[in-house]
């Protein structure tokens, strides 16, 4: 299901949910690049997990719509849709950044689709940044790991929307669940993500948590995901020439990767244990 506009009839309406958890230190900027687009048919709606930082503060200057439950990421995507007027839905993260002119590339290109993957690439200048940053870049065009963020609302809501129950790869089961009865493109402008917080701690937490509640996505079988999963994949064997334009953040990243994929797969076992879930 597409959204088909009348000639000469005003643009779709483009609905942006944004989750946020005590994100101050990003969602200024987040949201500044959305009201410097050169398109005006949007609305925000910033779901808030009740932040202690004025990370509300923030939300309540820039967005249309401030809404606080204390939800799971997926849950609030849905919170945030379930009160969207927009024909076109936009799934944005608090630490990400619009390049000009996307919101209006999204209203041209969703015409004649019904998702829209909008590539990433990185920012930051600390090392562990640096080294995710290239990570996204690998990632650029891999059909197995990108996901959509942009959907007709029709597509979105007879989907069924965000598992709530996952917390892990939510983006690629949404993604996949409609890629199955719908037609996916992609946009030439990206988003740029702020990789600029990132800890080896937290790296490692984050791939541990993954871990240990990826069990929920696996069971679903979806196509690609045995190789998203490949060793071919986690060795990066198809981004070698990416790599080779920066061998000291590619030898670090792939020794970062190595960590995580360790912190995995003891979140992977930890899910079995009682204590783990």
């Amino acid at each position: 299901m597409t959204v088909r506009k009348k000639a000469g009839a005003a643009p779709p309406r483009i609905s942006i949910v944004i989750p946020t958890k005590n994100s101050a230190g990003t969602l200024q900027k987040c949201l500044e690049s959305i009201r410097t687009q050169d398109f005006s048919s949007y609305e925000i709606i910033v779901v808030d997990g009740f932040s202690k930082d004025g990370t509300g503060e923030i939300a309540r200057k820039y967005a249309d719509r401030f809404i606080e439950a204390n939800l799971s990421v997926p849950a609030s995507r849905n919170e945030g849709f379930g009160a969207a007027r927009g024909e076109i839905f936009l799934s944005m993260d608090s630490d990400m950044v619009m390049e000009a002119g996307l919101l209006a590339e999204i209203a041209r290109r969703i015409d004649s689709l019904s998702s829209l993957v909008v590539p990433e690439l990185g920012t930051g200048k600390g090392l562990i940044a640096r080294c995710k940053s290239l990570e996204k870049l690998c990632y650029v065009g891999n059909g197995n790991i990108e996901s959509a963020r942009v959907f007709a609302r029709a597509a979105f809501i007879q989907s069924g929307g965000y598992d709530p129950e996952l917390h892990f790869n939510e983006d690629r089961d949404l993604h996949c669940r409609i890629a199955q009865s719908f037609t996916t493109g992609r946009t030439s402008r990206v988003f740029f993500h702020d990789t600029g917080n990132l800890t080896l701690p937290g790296c490692l937490r984050k791939a541990f948590r993954y871990g240990r509640s990826s069990r929920a996505f696996f069971s679903k079988k979806h196509p690609g995901t045995k190789n998203a999963s490949s060793i071919r994949r986690l060795l990066f064997l198809d981004s070698l020439s990416i790599l080779a334009r920066e061998p000291f953040e590619a030898a670090c990243l792939m020794a970062l990767k190595s960590l995580e994929a360790s912190a995995f797969v003891m979140g992977y076992l930890a899910s079995y244990t009682k204590r783990g879930g």
